[in-house]
Parts: structure tokens; C-alpha cells; sequence
């Protein structure tokens, strides 16, 4: 959407357009690579959710190595885990230590059941 309004604005070069393509390309997989591995480092702190994310997903996917989408629209704990650590990720990069300085001892992902 956004590279298309490039393209219609006629004030871009190509090589302007072809630049800002792959900013997305690249920042997309830096923020997912991220995600990830925060999200795996919380689940590691906190063995209650863990246990459960690994339930969820061995009771959706039994002895599948590859999910189909509906399955994993199913994955609610999982999902619930990624945007928690998604959220944190966006706090500390906007506040920094502030955030980790204020909550020490806060427990995150709590909120599975």
C-alpha cells in the first residue's frame, strides 16, 4: 500500500522504492526474529506457561510437524504468548531500562489459566 503510493506520487526514484522495500523486508524479519526469541526466553521464565503452551500445541497438533492455518488459529495461548512478548519488545524499545526499573519482579504471562 504504502509502495504504491510511492509509485503514484511520481517523487520517487526506482531506486528509492527498491530501498524502502527492502527496509520492510528486513525490518519485518528483524522484529519477527525478535519476537521469537523473547517470546521463548518468557515462556523459559515462567514453567507454568510454558507447560501449557506445549499442551496446547500437542493437543492441536498431535503428531503433525506442520500446521495447517485453522490450527493455528486454535493456538490461543500461543497467540496470547507472542503479543504479551510483542508488547514488552515495543515498551522496552520505546522506554528502555525505565520499564525494567520499575516493574524487577513483574511476572509476565501471568495471564494463562
Amino acid at each position: 500500500m504504502l509502495i504504491d503510493l510511492m509509485i503514484e506520487s511520481e517523487g520517487f526514484t526506482d531506486e528509492m522504492i527498491a530501498d524502502n522495500a527492502l527496509t520492510f523486508l528486513f525490518a519485518g524479519h528483524d522484529t519477527t526474529a525478535h519476537t521469537m526469541s523473547y517470546t521463548i526466553y518468557e515462556l523459559y521464565k515462567n514453567p507454568s506457561a510454558l507447560h501449557q503452551v506445549r499442551q496446547e500445541i500437542d493437543t492441536v497438533l498431535g503428531d503433525q510437524q506442520i500446521a495447517s492455518s485453522e490450527q493455528l488459529s486454535s493456538l490461543e495461548n500461543v497467540e496470547k504468548a507472542i503479543k504479551v512478548s510483542w508488547f514488552d519488545i515495543f515498551v522496552l524499545q520505546l522506554f528502555g531500562g525505565l520499564i525494567i526499573m520499575i516493574y524487577p519482579n513483574r511476572k509476565r504471562l501471568e495471564f494463562i489459566q
